[in-house]
């Protein structure tokens, strides 16, 4: 499979599993069936995993990685594993609204950066930054962020978060890299934009296939999620074809910098990244 190597000399691997199960809700809703799905993703393959503690995948991805090194398929010096910070408990007002802390993000990639220091982590990145919060980071970093991991895909092209990304020397890593499974009434999923389509039956791939090559051959890595055997399996098989110059215009095309993920609960956040 092929890696990229990110800016403190570490490599990792231009696809990786995403674990994210559908919602926010704590609680996974068949452990064991989730862990086997990520032990067979390292059987097929997976070297790279991306989890959180929102996620609530945590727990079953380190049970599938401890499985995997003790029938001896991997050390844990062949995975790459990323998670996210976050509260055990997100606080609540009595009306259910979140209570944040007044923390600036500076002082919280501080605390990150002592995590590196103390051999917590070899590697620390951010998720869902924007231009002026990556900018303020790199500005007051004593340790550079290796990635920022943000929503891509071909109706949300987030051309100049990644140009900016890629001239700081922090490595893109899209989420949702195939869009939503349902379109918004009125709109076409990226499985069914005729692009997709038209390059899915000239290389004989599957939509989704195409969907994660586009991305793949513009330098970003890509965490598609599933713990379906045969889509699993499919995601990584990217790698014996390549689109032409006609059929990347075709798909770049596609934009409608259409954001699907919002994370509404954050919204009172000051740090909130996005604008409706």
């Amino acid at each position: 499979m092929e890696s990229v190597t990110l800016n403190n000399g570490l490599a990792m691997t231009t696809i990786g599993l995403g674990t994210f199960q559908g919602n926010y809700s704590y609680q996974v809703n068949d452990s064991d069936v989730v862990t086997k799905g990520f032990a067979m993703a390292i059987d097929l393959g997976y070297r790279h995993i991306d989890t959180a503690y929102v996620y609530d995948t945590e727990i079953p991805v380190g049970q599938a990685i401890n499985q995997k090194i003790a029938d001896g398929t991997i050390g844990r010096q062949d995975v790459f594993l990323t998670t996210k910070v976050g509260e055990e408990k997100i606080p609540k007002d009595e009306d259910g609204n979140v209570l944040f802390e007044n923390i600036d993000i500076t002082d919280t990639w501080k605390g990150m950066e002592q995590c590196v220091e103390q051999g917590l982590a070899k590697s620390i990145g951010l998720s869902n930054f924007n231009e002026e919060q990556l900018l303020r980071i790199l500005e007051n970093c004593q340790i550079k962020p290796v990635v920022n991991q943000i929503e891509i895909h071909c109706l949300h092209t987030n051309v100049k978060l990644i140009k900016l990304c890629k001239d700081m020397s922090v490595q893109p890593v899209a989420f949702s890299p195939l869009g939503k499974a349902r379109a918004a009434e009125g709109k076409k999923t990226v499985f069914e934009q005729e692009a997709i389509l038209a390059a899915a039956q000239n290389h004989h791939k599957t939509p989704a296939q195409v969907a994660l090559r586009h991305l793949l051959q513009k330098g970003l890595v890509v965490v598609p999620k599933s713990i379906n055997p045969k889509r699993m399996k499919e995601n990584l098989e990217v790698f014996d074809f390549q689109l032409s110059e006609a059929e990347m215009s075709s798909i770049d095309s596609l934009n409608e910098n259409h954001r699907i993920v919002w994370i509404d609960w954050l919204k009172g956040s000051k740090s909130y990244p996005w604008k409706h």
